[in-house]
């Protein structure tokens, strides 16, 4: 099968209980765009009938149709192929999951996320959410990968299959499990049409808690201050509401819990301003934080498969550094920052919009045939190369000192392929490395090698 309807399939991007979704163009003006086809389970199928099926893949749709909103996905076209309906909605590369690294065995502890960029996630969520509980919807899986992110890391949430609107009594088997474990509240589970708006703000709780502690919230949870030292005792008591397993104990709105929120990050900046008034830590010296193997970075372009990459990469189990490659970083006019230990010249900023690899790549070349800032040998960073930049620093630094390169850069391309369709590339602000379709966007860092 090449097409679905009039789009052309580029390839699978995932495919669940009741659905596929592909990755697909419109012909002509080749736009790409994400595709979603019901195609169910053999036991879904059994359980519920195509019927009800079909009419709950509807009722999805037009859910997303409807509520216009910059952090909820919306559908933009509406068919039927193969006797089996299907909707296009925006191509998004990325989501909350894949940023803290959340696995199937959801147990295991993730990546935790800078705070600012966790709030910011949590806030727009809470916006979109808003949105729905006022046309009177509960979505009712909020959770990590149900967050995508634009290509400015702007929330959309997704994956309206479950939700219900208040009050309303849906025609499921009652030994079918609605929502994601972990995620969704007590009452949710024991009783699935009985929910609130709360159950949705309880998710978004987790959400966040996981976001900053790279760990599940538990029933007796000590205090984030011990997972987290930047942060105080005041997080305790938003938690202890936010994520509370009496429905009536914790926040009502999305506005009351925004507002809980927009407290907790005036009293971050605040405790921000005060950290970076005390004497930074010491530096750790260079022989506490170079690779004990003293391996040459590599310059070189190369096919590194997935099983194979973090091994070649010297990765960590969560794909961050294990063995930093200490830099010395100085700036070198108005555009350049030289590494002086790894005798490598970075652009200081990189390109001003996210761009796919093809773009990139031209964007480099026309760097050298203009010969930017005199040097005519830029190209696109390996992997080796750019975990120069993702050194973990002190906690001083990470919230305090100025960076040597422009900040709006934080998601950068590789020349390494994983595949003859996709890329490597690295995480500046969450310290990790991970694949993305060479359709999809990025930014990028020009180097050349000193």
């Amino acid at each position: 099968m090449k097409t679905i309807g009039k789009y052309r399939i580029l390839g699978l991007l995932g495919k669940g209980g009741t659905s596929r979704v592909y990755k697909v163009m419109v012909p002509e003006i080749g736009n790409i765009v994400a595709l979603k086809w019901l195609y169910p389970h053999p036991f879904l199928l059994d359980l519920l009938g195509m019927e009800k099926l079909e009419e709950l893949f509807l009722s999805e749709a037009r859910i997303m149709a409807k509520l216009r909103h910059p952090h909820l996905l919306p559908v933009w076209d509406y068919g039927v192929a193969l006797g089996r309906p299907f909707y296009t909605m925006e191509y998004l590369c990325d989501n909350v999951g894949l940023w803290i690294g959340e696995g199937a065995e959801v147990e295991i502890p993730t990546r935790q996320l800078p705070v600012d960029m966790a709030l910011r996630i949590t806030r727009e969520t809470l916006s979109g959410l808003a949105r729905m509980h006022a046309g009177g919807w509960i979505h009712r899986d909020i959770k990590p990968f149900n967050l995508l992110l634009t290509d400015q890391s702007s929330v959309r949430i997704a994956d309206f299959g479950l939700s219900l609107t208040r009050g309303e009594k849906a025609a499921y088997p009652k030994n079918l499990k609605i929502g994601s474990p972990y995620y969704a509240p007590p009452e949710q589970e024991a009783a699935p049409d009985s929910v609130g708006f709360s159950s949705d703000l309880y998710s978004v709780g987790v959400t966040l808690y996981r976001m900053l502690t790279g760990n599940l919230p538990q029933f007796s949870m000590a205090s984030i201050a011990d997972l987290v030292p930047e942060l105080d005792e005041t997080w305790d008591m938003f938690f202890r509401s936010a994520i509370a397993p009496d429905p009536k104990r914790r926040f009502q709105t999305a506005e009351d819990m925004d507002a809980a929120i927009q407290e907790l990050q005036q009293s971050w900046e605040r405790r921000k301003s005060l950290i970076c008034q005390l004497e930074p830590e010491p530096k750790l010296i260079e022989s506490q934080i170079r690779d004990p193997t003293n391996r040459p970075i590599r310059h070189l372009p190369q096919k590194i498969g997935f099983h194979e990459a973090r091994e070649c990469f010297h990765l960590d189990l969560l794909w961050r550094p294990d063995h930093p490659l200490a830099p010395d970083f100085v700036s070198v006019g108005k555009n350049l920052v030289a590494d002086r230990v790894n005798g490598l010249i970075w652009e200081q900023s990189g390109s001003a919009y996210p761009e796919n690899v093809r773009q990139s790549l031209l964007r480099i070349e026309r760097m050298n045939r203009e010969r930017f800032c005199g040097i005519g040998s830029w190209r696109l960073p390996t992997v080796e190369e750019m975990l120069t930049l993702i050194a973990p620093p002190s906690r001083f630094e990470k919230i305090c000192a100025p960076s040597f390169f422009d900040p709006l850069q934080k998601r950068l391309w590789s020349i390494d392929r994983k595949s003859a369709t996709a890329c490597w590339f690295a995480s500046l602000d969450v310290g990790f490395v991970h694949w993305l379709d060479v359709t999809g966007y990025a930014y990028s860092r020009a180097v050349s090698t000193a």
